[in-house]
């Protein structure tokens, strides 16, 4: 990653997970689960400390290889080990990175890893995404409404003129939203999901 751009991201500080716009550079490093599953996350130490007082550091986990289900050296804290830094969290393609999406990868980790080290596939969290109960975080709606899906806009209250409109996936999600481009319409319409039809 050679460039710098400011991105919805999160702070972890133990086992807080704090929103926070995040300046990403060449710093980051990727997130082996989240690389795993296709999601471009990175995260970079801070070299301030967590405040912890129970030893419990949540990037250990998630800096976990999915083949072997530890994490390298440099990212064991806790116990007989040194405390944690503060880290920054946040994806390459721009899209938010929340809390809620931080509990879904998390929910995928334990999920693949339940059993032991394994090979985690983009497949792998597809699958996870479509068998769990409907929500409406960026990571999962990047999964049901892809980049390009067509799609067709249903039951709006205001805006009702775009009903029964056909458009595409932008590739942009955001509180609970799909960025949608409707044909023959200028600009982008953010649009819940409950809204969206999927076009084959």
């Amino acid at each position: 990653m050679s460039y710098r751009t400011v991105v919805q991201g999160l702070r972890i500080n133990a086992d807080k997970i704090i929103p926070e716009d995040v300046l990403l550079d060449s710093s980051f490093e990727e997130v082996p689960i989240a690389a795993a599953a296709g999601i471009p996350l990175f995260v970079k130490k801070l070299k301030a400390l967590s405040v912890c007082t129970d030893n419990r550091y949540i990037i250990c986990r998630m800096m976990s290889e999915p083949k072997t289900g530890l994490a390298e050296m440099h990212w064991q804290y806790g116990g007989n080990f040194h405390a944690a830094p503060q880290v920054l969290v946040a994806r390459t393609d721009s899209i938010p990175f929340t809390r809620k999406d931080w509990k879904v990868l998390d929910q995928f980790e334990m999920e693949m890893l339940n059993d032991g080290p394994r090979k985690v596939t983009r497949a792998d969290f597809i699958s996870f995404v479509k068998n769990r109960p409907y929500s409406d975080e960026n990571i999962v709606l990047e999964v049901l409404y892809p980049r390009g899906q067509r799609i067709r806009v249903v039951g709006l209250n205001t805006n009702v003129t775009l009903n029964e409109r056909i458009g595409t996936a932008t590739g942009n999600y955001a509180n609970g939203r799909v960025g949608v481009q409707i044909d023959g319409h200028e600009g982008v319409v953010a649009v819940k999901p409950g809204n969206l039809l999927m076009l084959a």
